[in-house]
Formats: structure tokens, C-alpha cells, sequence
């Protein structure tokens, strides 16, 4: 399987924290932090963007450029990227758990749930769909999951804490600006190593479609994905981005020409 297939296909595809943390400090308590970071997501509802894709895998590398349909509250996304000849590589929706993925080169729609797409033996997966999800926006914070792990002038790494077997194990780590922008998340397995970092650059404010307030959103240029336990990496840069407060009227279907072969993938697990 060539390297842009496998990118291809990959595209498709809480409790209490520690005992001696201290929520204290330049940004004081941690409910203050939690409640910058949401403040600073805006009142966005989706957006529509042009943007160019680039992975690698450490000793291979590939691109595409593309558009970008996200509706951040019922986590659905819609994406096309073309060549540099404008010839369609892929198309894929995401909603929530679904996925539908378009191949011309091979005229085969795949379709499915997107953790059967993750166990499939017959498909590498580049990028999982839920590590796409987790780049587009922070998730959120609670604050009896949390704990302030460093506190320095520029910024505060915060852990998120999980009981497991009587111990409170890190499932997320994040580092946070004094504004409330999310730089960097990282997240762990059950064995608190570190499995996916998400870092994101040159934080802008923007304004949205659809609302007379003059609240801003404040969003990146770019996005990271470091898939860690398999040395992936997937970049995002947007070139250009419209938030809305509203997509109700956004298709989100595919277009795809009779005739395409259709594919629903089964989990090769019970």
C-alpha cells in the first residue's frame, strides 16, 4: 500500500487529582483557569475553512490541500483535498462515531464506525478520527479532575487526574497561556505514558458569522498531531477560516458518482 493511501485511509477513518498539587499561583484558583479557557473558545458553533494537510511517519512524507466543514457541538466534520492538479485524493463526514470515506482512485465509498476503522487489521491507520476530534477544539476541564502541575509566568501546565485501582493515574496534561489559549494537550494511557500531543500555534482572534457581538473567537494557524507510540505526525495550517454561530443549512453529505463501490467496515474484534 502506498504511503498517500495509507494517509488516506487514516483521515477516515474522570476523579480527584493528586494529593500534594496546588491550585494556586499567578493564575490562583483552577476553576479561574477553566474558566479562561472556555471564555476563550468563543461562542462559535462551526466553521468552514481552506487549509493544507501534510503527514509523515519519520522517514516518509505527503500533502494535500483541502476544505474543512466543523460543527464543534454534535462533532462532525466534512473534508475534501485534492492534488496539486485539483484532482479529488479523498473525501470523508465524520458524525460523532460514523464515518463514511470516498476513494475516486479506487471508486469505493468505506463506511462504518470509526473504532471499527481503528481495529481494522486490513487498514493502517495515519491519523485516528478521534485524535482529529481532540485537535479542532481543547476538550473540557473539570475541576475535580484537575490539579496545577508547574505554574510559570507564561504559561501553566495542568494535569487531569482518573481513579484507577485506588490510584489517581494522569489520562491528560495541558499547557495553558494566562489568556486561556490551550498550546499544547497531551494525553496518556492506562499506563500513564504519553500516546498523542496536540500542539497549536499563532493563536489569532477572528471575527464570527452571524452574531452582532464583538466578541472574538481566538483560534490557531496551525495544528500538530504527534501520534507518539507510532512516530506519526499530521499538520494542519489553515489558510483561511469562517466561524459561525450557525451551520443547521451545511450539507454534509458526500458527492459521490453512481456507480461507486461501497465498503462497511466490521471489527476484526468482538
Amino acid at each position: 500500500m502506498t504511503l498517500i493511501l495509507i494517509l488516506v485511509l487514516s483521515l477516515l477513518m474522570p476523579s480527584s487529582p493528586k494529593a500534594d498539587a496546588q491550585p494556586l499561583g499567578v493564575f490562583s484558583p483552577i476553576q479561574t483557569i477553566i474558566n479562561r479557557v472556555e471564555d476563550r473558545k468563543g461562542i462559535w458553533t462551526g466553521f468552514k475553512a481552506d487549509l493544507d494537510l501534510n503527514f509523515s511517519n519519520g522517514s516518509q512524507a505527503a500533502g494535500c490541500s483541502g476544505t474543512m466543514t466543523y460543527h464543534r457541538l454534535e462533532e462532525k466534520i466534512l473534508l475534501a483535498c485534492y492534488d496539486n492538479n485539483q484532482n479529488l485524493l479523498f473525501s470523508f463526514n465524520t458524525h460523532d462515531r460514523n464515518f463514511e470515506l470516498y476513494l475516486p482512485a479506487q471508486n469505493t465509498l468505506f463506511k462504518g464506525d470509526i473504532f471499527d476503522l481503528e481495529d481494522a487489521k486490513d487498514i493502517e491507520l495515519h491519523l485516528k478520527p478521534i485524535n482529529l476530534y481532540r485537535a479542532l477544539k481543547p476538550m473540557s476541564l473539570l475541576a475535580h479532575q484537575a490539579a496545577i502541575e508547574k505554574n510559570e509566568k507564561d504559561s501553566v501546565v495542568v494535569g487531569l487526574y482518573r481513579k484507577q485501582q485506588d490510584q489517581n493515574r494522569i489520562v491528560r496534561e495541558l499547557q495553558i497561556s494566562p489568556q486561556g489559549d490551550v498550546s499544547k494537550e497531551t494525553f496518556f494511557d492506562s499506563h500513564e505514558q504519553p500516546v498523542v500531543q496536540i500542539e497549536r500555534n499563532s493563536f489569532k482572534e477572528r471575527d464570527v458569522v452571524g452574531t452582532d457581538s464583538k466578541r472574538k473567537v481566538v483560534y490557531p494557524d496551525e495544528v500538530f498531531i504527534n501520534t507518539l507510540d507510532e512516530g506519526r505526525q499530521t499538520d494542519l495550517k489553515f489558510k483561511a477560516i469562517k466561524f459561525y454561530t450557525s451551520l443547521a443549512e451545511e450539507s454534509w453529505n458526500l458527492n459521490i458518482p453512481t456507480g461507486t463501490s461501497e465498503e462497511t467496515i466490521v471489527s476484526n474484534y468482538p
